[in-house]
């Protein structure tokens, strides 16, 4: 047992020793400067409608269609028209989904038996010119913990092996994934240089690798190979199907998991300032999406698009710079931390993981959920990995997802921060009214 004075000795310098990391360590980052200060840009308009002139009744499936990209991509179908948009979930949608004519069936995706009966439902009303296309936005992130990563797994187990209620020429699978799944793991190998601290995606072919059982080790994590087996799981089914994986955080309104609990909360925790990261409007998901699925039932081009994972961009910049333009906007505090120190706490945090009740580490909080706050659960290696991963996205494939499937995303990353701001200020402003 240490004595009170030893004890306060072995935290003096240890305290010494973070310092003493923390200026060895190379603050400048080879990419930081090409990314000068975000400039505000006028927000764009976009058609709603993504083509489908003349087309034949279309059934729409959305398995997780109350999450945040699942939602806006059941928007979008509402906004082009579509009737038959049914959103599967255990939480209710957004009310304007409900209000404009989205269906909202009450379930759990786990349960095999509850998504078998809904789907033989489905089937039954549909008729012989029916396209049925299912969504699968039930991505289950995980940040801060490693626990519950195969529930997204799952959940892809259950709506393929359901799809048997389309016949092969009635129906498409699109999936919406996670450009992580082929991220390399970060290496420490010398704490001091922060070039060692970060990593790109995998070689330029990585988008055609599927994962198997014995890549799971060297995987990123276990979330990020879950997500490439759902990838290789997709492309295993005989109905045309396709995967998206956007590149960096989805943000742009209100209600993700990346800028708004920490605008919310008028501050966020920077350890990774200089580190590149892509942020992607969910508005370009969903068109993305709705391009997916054109490109799937084109008898012209279905050939050549199923089977195929496809990685949306996003506009790449850094946190501090993101920081910075919240801060040109409004009153925003920035908590600067040493990465050493956040990397050493984070060993101490997943350790305690260990021992500790899963309820401890979530909550309804969405502090509890979110990279960019401090609360301490979420400091862990995972979610210190994720934010010094370079979220660069991989260029090679850009010019195959604008040939193939004509998309090209909208919003740049001023463009995208304002609709997060614009959305959380008539929030605000709703709340005052309604007090």
């Amino acid at each position: 047992m240490l004595s009170g004075q030893n004890l306060a000795v072995a935290s003096f310098i240890a305290v010494l020793l973070c310092l003493l990391m923390d200026y060895l360590f190379n603050n400048s980052c080879p990419d930081a400067a090409k990314y000068g200060p975000i400039k505000p840009e006028k927000r764009a308009q976009h058609p709603s409608r993504e083509g489908f002139p003349g087309a034949k009744e279309r059934v729409y499936i959305i398995a997780g269609g109350s999450g945040f990209t699942g939602s806006w991509i059941a928007r979008y179908l509402l906004l082009r028209g579509e009737t038959n948009v049914y959103i599967l979930d255990r939480r209710r949608p957004p009310h304007d989904l409900i209000r404009h004519g989205g269906m909202y069936v009450e379930m759990e995706l786990t349960s095999t038996i509850a998504v078998e009966r809904e789907f033989a439902a489905i089937a039954r009303k549909c008729h012989n010119y029916t396209k049925t296309i299912i969504y699968n936005c039930a991505c289950i992130r995980r940040y801060y913990s490693e626990k519950n990563t195969d529930l997204g797994l799952q959940v892809a187990e259950i709506l393929t092996v359901n799809t048997k209620y389309f016949p092969n020429n009635s129906a498409v699978f699109i999936h919406i994934g996670d450009a992580m799944s082929h991220r390399e793991a970060v290496s420490f190998w010398k704490l001091w240089d922060r070039r060692t601290w970060y990593q790109r995606s995998r070689s330029d072919l990585a988008y055609m690798i599927p994962w198997a059982s014995k890549d799971k080790a060297s995987a990123f994590s276990r979330y990020a190979w879950y997500q490439g087996a759902i990838e290789s799981l997709v492309r295993s089914i005989s109905i045309p199907n396709g995967s998206l994986r956007p590149e960096g955080f989805i943000t742009g309104h209100a209600g993700d998991h990346f800028l708004s609990p920490a605008i919310s909360y008028g501050g966020g925790l920077l350890h990774s300032a200089d580190v590149p990261i892509s942020i992607i409007s969910v508005e370009d998901v969903a068109r993305a999406a709705l391009a997916l699925e054109y490109a799937l039932l084109d008898p012209k081009t279905s050939d050549m698009v199923s089977g195929s994972v496809f990685s949306i961009e996003g506009s790449v910049t850094t946190l501090k710079r993101i920081y910075e333009y919240i801060q040109s906007k409004q009153s925003f505090h920035i908590v600067r931390v040493a990465p050493v120190v956040v990397y050493l706490f984070s060993w101490i945090v997943s350790v305690l993981s260990l021992f500790l009740p899963a309820a401890s580490i979530s909550g309804r909080d969405m502090r509890r959920e979110n990279l960019l706050c401090g609360y301490p659960m979420t400091f862990t290696l995972s979610r210190f990995c994720t934010l010094q991963i370079a979220q660069v996205p991989n260029h090679v494939n850009r010019k195959r997802v604008q040939e193939l499937l004509k998309f090209k995303p909208n919003f740049s990353a001023a463009q995208t921060i304002d609709g997060v701001l614009r959305d959380l200020k008539l929030q605000q402003e709703k709340g005052k009214k309604d007090a």
